[in-house]
């Protein structure tokens, strides 16, 4: 996960703002983090969590995806948080789409915050994919409001490093699905019929084509060898059998 590093400036959210120290206050951090690596029609899943909180009300979030790559789904706040309404979007030109979103804290006590020191995930953002490629969410802005002294002070965040990328791939095939169209149904089962009683120590084991998959490629004996046994026999047909799609 990469780490959104916060340089604070406090200011008292009023017509007036005081000048609040930071002396012997935890050091807010927040962190987006996404898997390396994605399958195209999944769902991305990109993370937010925090650390260093001290009594943090709600946190005010700015971030761009490109849809070209992602479409959103929505976002889950996680434990006691909550999304105070819906993310708004707005396109920042060329695909590049920007979306804002506060959550706040939900506490039984108007006078506590959230707080922790440690790594705590408060919110997960989903997104479908669209296409292969490298598919990446960027905070650009990032602000909190928290209890100091009885009063809510706003904190300002100058986001320092803030992206999170996945690299979007095609799902891969399943070894029975021989004809490569993500389904193991009857098309593949006679398929290796076709190569039914091949043996490894044929000449033609991987070279005989009789037939090609959906993409155009030569599906040979040894690629209906699922069980790997040196042999095309009825072992196989039940092994792709007990695996057809459900």
């Amino acid at each position: 996960m990469l780490t959104v590093a916060l340089a604070l400036g406090l200011f008292a959210a009023s017509a007036n703002p005081i000048l609040a120290s930071t002396e012997g206050m935890s050091d807010l951090a927040l962190s987006l983090g996404v898997p390396t690596d994605s399958v195209i029609g999944d769902e991305v899943e990109y993370t937010l969590s925090i650390r260093g909180a001290e009594n943090v009300l709600s946190i005010e979030l700015e971030f761009e995806v490109d849809g070209n790559m992602l479409n959103s789904k929505g976002v889950l706040p996680l434990s006691d948080f909550f999304a105070m309404g819906d993310i708004m979007w707005r396109s920042a030109g060329g695909s590049i789409w920007r979306g804002e979103i506060t959550i706040g804290y939900q506490s039984w006590d108007d006078s506590i915050g959230f707080s922790s020191c440690k790594l705590y995930e408060i919110a997960k953002f989903f997104f479908d994919s669209k296409t292969v490629g490298y598919a990446t969410m960027k905070l650009t802005g990032a602000h909190a409001v928290v209890l100091l002294g009885g009063e809510k002070i706003k904190v300002e965040a100058a986001i320092e490093v803030g992206e999170a990328t996945t690299k979007i791939e095609l799902r891969p095939y399943s070894k029975y699905d021989l004809n490569k169209d993500y389904k193991v149904d009857s098309l593949d089962l006679g398929t290796m019929l076709l190569y039914c009683g091949f043996k490894a120590k044929d000449p033609q084991w991987d070279s005989l084509v009789k037939v090609t998959d959906s993409k155009g490629n030569s599906v040979t004996a040894s690629m209906c060898d699922v069980n790997s046994d040196g042999v095309v026999d009825m072992l196989d047909l039940i092994d792709l059998f007990i695996n057809y799609t459900k």
